[in-house]
């Protein structure tokens, strides 16, 4: 028997409270002839599906490990969900090769070339100087090492890595590669203090994490007084010695939260 285990996450840093996991036998009539329905929580943004075997410690000990380390759980299902799209750019090649073998075998170089430039498939090649009927099995051959980075990805990381700090952390936040991801959900605004610095405003991260960050921060040069319960901090609009502090980013689903 196998457990069904829906967990729902709200960011990297906050641990997702106990009645945000729900536990379905699978192997019940109920479950087997009505499915199951489970209710989102308001303040999830990721749904995670678990089949664990049954066993006396299998829903706690699943639950613990989620509510412990959500950032883990955040960045694993990006990786799936990047892997998926690698896998969707591989078959779409593959379809190519194999329609384009069946229906014009002579144009097949071309086309091929055509694929790989959009979708970001290595071509291999020394496969054209085999005979004609040869050519497609060997374009098919290991799939798997056919996925190249493509020119976004290396365009997006470029455009992370360059320019100045407001346009890095815009950036950052809104950026696929970063999950919509793991920085968006909890960088909710950053504020110029009239050009002495840029204050970031960040959705409160779970105990365990808060005690980590009060150890890096610091280390890197960021004010430790804001850890304080009750601390005086910048607002956008203030004026500042003749200057006008002021709203770089926010982010507005966060804000109507």
């Amino acid at each position: 028997h196998f457990v069904l285990v829906v967990a729902f996450l709200r960011g990297a840093t906050n641990p997702p409270p106990a009645d945000w996991f729900t536990r379905v036998e699978t192997w019940t009539q109920q479950v087997r002839s009505e499915g199951v329905f489970v209710t989102v929580p308001k303040e999830a943004q990721q749904a995670l599906l678990f089949l664990v075997p049954e066993t006396g410690g299998d829903f706690n000990t699943l639950r613990k490990a989620v509510h412990d380390r959500p950032g883990t759980f955040v960045r694993a299902a990006q990786d799936l969900q990047a892997a998926s799209w690698d896998r969707m750019r591989v078959e779409a090649y593959l379809t190519e090769v194999k329609v384009t073998s069946q229906t014009d075998l002579k144009s097949l170089k071309e086309r091929a070339e055509m694929s790989t430039r959009s979708l970001g498939i290595k071509l291999e090649q020394h496969c054209f100087d085999k005979p004609i009927d040869q050519q497609a099995p060997c374009l098919a051959q290991n799939p798997e090492g056919l996925v190249m980075d493509d020119a976004n990805a290396q365009s997006l990381v470029a455009q992370l890595t360059s320019g100045n700090t407001a346009d890095l952390m815009n950036a950052i936040s809104s950026s696929s590669m970063a999950g919509g991801g793991a920085y968006s959900p909890y960088i909710g605004a950053i504020v110029d203090t009239a050009r002495r610095s840029l204050h970031g405003w960040f959705e409160p991260p779970g105990v365990a994490t808060l005690e980590e960050l009060k150890v890096i921060l610091p280390a890197v040069g960021c004010d430790d007084a804001m850890f304080k319960l009750s601390q005086p901090c910048r607002l956008p609009g203030g004026n500042r010695e003749g200057r006008i502090q002021s709203l770089l980013y926010l982010d507005i689903q966060e804000a109507r939260r």
